[in-house]
């Protein structure tokens, strides 16, 4: 029998070293990739880990500390200077920024397996083969977010507890007590110091040492000693020096914190039913609460408990805390994954051994039983019900009060059941034979596990496949520093920036669609030119205070600029006549690292009446020429002016947008017009028309355009309109039959009358994506205008 044990142990410990190697690669591999959008309902997954190392980052860049309104995070300074070591260190950038998270997060499962060992090996291995598979933890360990750090510490805290209650009972070891003690006070106080969220862990651990206190008081004392230095050196050093921000920052969370109906707010709590691949175990995890939570006279069994019963405390009470906060989005409740995870491997062990050797958890008290009831109605209600409760309505909450009296009601069915039923049940299993019994649990809980392997394994996979490696270094995304801007970085489907009164960001339709359907993003900002923003950001060149702006954009009264360190602006050729007739100009982008994009717009004269030429628009890569081309135009002009404009120049998001018969979607930072009639064939003709409109920003507009993309029919009718006074008193007919359904078409007008809005109007399949409107004076043409130029040459302008 000792061969096959040692073999079953040796492919334990493969396959624990085998999920390692894949949590490692998927913690440090691509860690300048987005993370799946599907994580968290708030755009805070995206822009929180760059905001909240502001501090840091201006520190190591401007020698200076950045303590703005909003994005310094002072009631995080443990983790404001760790980053600032690492800047210091490794520069400043993305991967830099990601690294302590995605490394703590690693160090974490280790510290999972020692917590554990004592208590119950196997349920030491099984909680570290969780944790290297489970697909949000990992996600949100390389997220560079503060949480990862804050695991770290709770887990650091909870071992080194564990290792003082031992270390006590052992003369050869009962030196290394208040040591162990004192350290974890210091790892207790460095998660408060790295989150103050996490004030309900400190909580738990001082309640837990005073009620179950280790067998030399002193321990205790040492560890509350240690407590007391930490929180008076943070009053006394750190608080005076930022009082006037730390008290409005903490009036306004508590004022966002503390509702006036706080049983509705505790009611509607999520738990976790959005964190997908963590259902199942955040159940188990709280039905194994009774098996931890209990009072022992035995000092040998509350030292190997209590690592156990504060994990199991830390999950029960952090919940519940987190539960009467308004403002939770979903990455606050990631301290208490690992928490879950150990408890459900706790749990599944304990089952294990009850269903190989039933007669252990016969003597099963009644406080317990109760306890275990409440746990198991508390999560079937807020794990089971509210998912289904939630799809069955559409995502339309019923009153809470269906939620919880069904629930109760499921519960108290289940528990009549067990009365009547459970002791025929419990004798039916003992009377099997030991290898009936040990064969059952084999195939139950390695089938359980092989399952929730493989759903964790291939959302990871299908991650690392798709992950895409576009999110610059935040040392080439510093913002002006006199309008308090800096960007947090970009990627294909983000770009943030950050500024002192919020988080400000752009962002395509695409992963996060939903949240801004739903009004989660934090503030929204429709960029003009903002497919110009999302060309800009694969590869944007530095940022440095007195940058040429690429782009101005200006929401809620506030106006930010897309700058870039000595961008080398467009070099034009001369303009060239072509023998078939038109024109050409040859244009060169002679930055090494920023794509730019033009416009080339003609304007054509005679008879004292203009009219456009029509519009070539181009990027242009890093080092890169391309050639515009303008036809020659159908009727003789005395003269046709030639302007080369950026394309930022573009209106931003169309004010009092009334798309009728439309379904509103946000794309590539401007309002996307589907024209879908509801339960209707998109190629069914439609009747009536869809409007799109925005207020002049100009008084006398001179050159009026848009730009639009879309799958549209030749025969559809697609019209520009001018409205002054409620009529229209110019309109120009698009060229359906040149919309393409990914490339923007650029059409450009001259203004006829004195318009004060502009209308995009179809009639027809009307699947019409619109990128902006434009609307310029002569005067500021000129001034935008890269290159100018007239035929015949030298024409005054």
């Amino acid at each position: 029998m000792g061969i096959p044990r040692r073999w079953g142990r040796i492919g334990l410990v493969l396959l624990v070293a085998a999920l390692l190697v894949h949590a490692a690669v998927v913690l440090f591999g691509h860690l300048r990739a987005d993370n799946p959008g599907d994580l968290d309902d708030s755009a805070g997954l995206v822009f929180d880990g760059p905001s909240k190392c502001h501090s840091a980052r201006t520190r190591v860049l401007f020698g200076q500390w950045r303590t703005d309104e909003w994005t310094p995070y002072l009631h995080s300074p443990l983790h404001t200077l760790l980053m600032t070591g690492v800047f210091k260190l490794l520069g400043v950038g993305f991967v830099q920024m990601r690294l302590p998270g995605a490394l703590a997060s690693f160090l974490s499962l280790g510290l999972l397996f020692l917590i554990l060992r004592p208590y119950h090996r196997g349920a030491a291995w099984l909680a570290v083969i969780i944790g290297a598979v489970n697909h949000v933890f990992l996600m949100y360990g390389r997220s560079g977010l503060l949480e990862p750090l804050l695991i770290f510490f709770m887990l650091a805290a909870i071992w080194m507890l564990g290792c003082g209650y031992r270390a006590e009972l052992d003369p050869r070891t009962v030196r290394r007590a208040p040591w162990c003690f004192a350290l974890a006070a210091l790892a207790a106080s460095a998660a408060f110091l790295t989150k103050a969220i996490s004030s309900y862990f400190v909580i738990v651990v001082a309640a837990y040492l005073w009620l179950q206190p280790p067998a030399r008081k002193r321990n205790t004392w040492i560890f509350m000693a240690v407590l007391a230095l930490v929180a008076a050196a943070y009053l006394g050093l750190f608080v005076p020096a930022n009082r006037q921000f730390l008290a409005r920052e903490s009036s306004h969370w508590i004022g966002r914190a503390l509702e006036p109906d706080l049983w509705r707010t505790w009611a509607r709590q999520p738990f976790f039913a959005d964190m997908r691949h963590a259902h199942g175990m955040l159940i188990l995890a709280f039905l194994s609460v009774p098996f931890c939570v209990r009072r022992t006279t035995s000092a040998e069994e509350r030292a190997r408990l209590a690592p156990v019963t504060l994990l199991a405390l830390a999950l029960l009470v952090g919940s519940q805390f987190l539960a009467v906060v308004h403002y939770r989005p979903l990455r606050y409740y990631l301290p208490l994954v690992p928490c879950a995870m150990a408890l459900a491997a706790v749990a599944v062990a304990r089952l294990a051994a009850w269903g190989v050797n039933p007669s252990p958890l016969d003597r099963f008290k009644w406080p317990r039983w109760l306890l275990g009831w409440c746990m198991g109605a508390y999560a079937f209600m807020f794990g089971v019900m509210q998912p289904i409760q939630a799809g069955l309505a559409q995502e339309k909450r019923l009153p809470h009060g269906w939620r919880l009296a069904l629930g109760a009601v499921v519960v108290l069915a289940i528990m009549v059941f067990w009365r009547l039923a459970g002791a025929r049940i419990r004798e039916g299993w003992a009377t099997r034979t030991p290898r009936l019994r040990l064969a059952t649990v084999l195939v139950v809980f390695g089938g359980l596990l092989l399952v929730y392997v493989r759903e964790n394994m291939d959302a990871n996979l299908f991650w690392t496949h798709r992950a895409v490696n576009a999110m610059c270094d935040i040392s080439r995304m510093l913002g002006r520093d006199y309008r308090d801007a800096v960007f947090a970085g970009t990627s294909p489907n983000f770009l943030v920036m950050e500024n002192r009164h919020r988080a400000l960001k752009v962002t395509p339709y695409g992963t996060n669609a939903r949240n801004m359907r739903r009004g989660l993003v934090t503030h929204l900002m429709l960029a003009p030119g903002a497919a110009g923003i999302e060309e800009v950001s694969g590869n944007f060149t530095g940022m440095k205070p007195n940058a040429p702006a690429l782009e101005r954009m200006e929401t809620s009264g506030y106006v930010h600029d897309l700058c870039a360190v000595d961008l080398r602006p467009l070099e034009s050729g001369s303009l060239q006549q072509e023998p078939g007739g038109g024109w050409s100009l040859d244009v060169r982008n002679p930055d090494p690292h920023s794509p730019q994009s033009a416009c080339l717009v003609a304007i054509a004269e005679a008879g004292g009446r203009r009219r456009c030429l029509g519009a070539d628009d181009q990027k242009l890569r890093p080092l890169s020429s391309r050639r515009f081309q303008m036809a020659a135009p159908e009727k003789p002009a005395d003269r046709i002016e030639f302007y080369l404009v950026p394309r930022h120049v573009w209106a931003s998001e169309p004010e009092n947008a009334d798309g009728r018969n439309a379904k509103r979607l946000h794309d590539a930072g401007a309002w996307n017009m589907q024209a879908w009639r509801l339960k209707r064939s998109s190629r069914a003709p439609a009747s009536e028309e869809s409007f799109l409109e925005t207020a002049m920003g100009e008084k006398e507009p001179f050159l009026i355009g848009v730009r639009v993309s879309g799958v549209v029919d030749p025969a559809d009718e697609i019209r520009l309109e001018e409205i002054q006074d409620g009529r229209v008193v110019g309109r120009h007919i698009l060229p359906a039959a040149r919309v393409q359904p990914d490339v923007y078409l650029t059409f450009t007008a001259v203004a006829e009358g004195a318009p004060d809005r502009l209308r995009l109007a179809w009639r027809g399949r009307a699947e019409l994506r619109v990128n902006g409107f434009l609307a310029l004076s002569r005067d500021k043409l000129k001034r935008a205008a890269l290159w100018r130029g007239t035929w015949p040459e030298n024409a005054p302008l």
